[in-house]
């Protein structure tokens, strides 16, 4: 489909500018349509500071100008309403992370969550911070079975808590994940603690007597 320039004819030398007039026109109410329909004021702020992305000072009257094009551009690159799903989904998926979804595998549950995470971050930055991303962290760790990888998780806990500068994210992934290869290494992963043996135990005896 050729796509043609509108034509508005004035008789006199300011055609140039006639035009251009309109198409700001045209362009304004086509970003003012989708701005009202798909974005968030929070989008907003964020696209408010690329300000200079899409802004430029008119030689003539000097006067600054938006750019709706370029403006129009970056909300359907950046904030499209495609993004605010998927990021809530992503959000979603941190949020019911589990061992057990991960088929008790220390490692695969931190390389996907940080996966994830990483693209929040690239989709919405300055959305979802780094606290954020280790209280779903060690939520997911402590859903562990397994009493001696759940002591570790306490006392990587602990030390977040205490704002121990060494409690960062790679810290505790790789303390997270060195606990769990020593204890596969050990054949010791996958015994459970004492109290979940207990209610293991009791589950059993209550389906055996129904």
């Amino acid at each position: 489909m050729e796509v043609k320039d509108l034509v508005f004819v004035v008789a006199d030398a300011s055609l140039e500018r006639a035009e251009m007039k309109q198409q700001y026109q045209i362009r304004s109410k086509l970003l003012d349509s989708i701005r009202k329909n798909t974005i968030t004021k929070e989008d907003l702020d964020l696209l408010s500071n690329d300000l200079e992305d899409y802004t430029f000072k008119d030689a003539l009257t000097g006067n600054t100008i938006c750019d709706r094009v370029i403006f129009l551009f970056k909300i359907l690159q950046d904030v499209k309403p495609s993004t605010v799903i998927n990021v809530q989904d992503l959000e979603n998926k941190l949020a019911e992370a589990t061992l057990q979804k991960y088929d008790n595998n220390v490692q695969e549950l931190t390389r996907e969550m940080e996966t994830i995470w990483k693209e929040i971050k690239r989709l919405k930055p300055g959305t979802y911070s780094e606290s954020c991303f280790l209280t779903q962290l060690f939520c997911s760790f402590e859903t562990t079975l397994n009493e001696s990888f759940e002591r570790t998780v306490e006392t990587l806990k602990d030390m977040w808590i205490l704002e121990d500068l060494k409690s960062t994210i790679p810290f505790v992934i790789q303390t997270g994940c060195t606990k769990y290869v020593n204890l596969v290494g050990a054949n010791k992963w996958n015994v459970t603690s004492a109290n979940d043996t207990k209610i293991i135990a009791l589950t059993t005896a209550l389906n055996i007597h129904k």
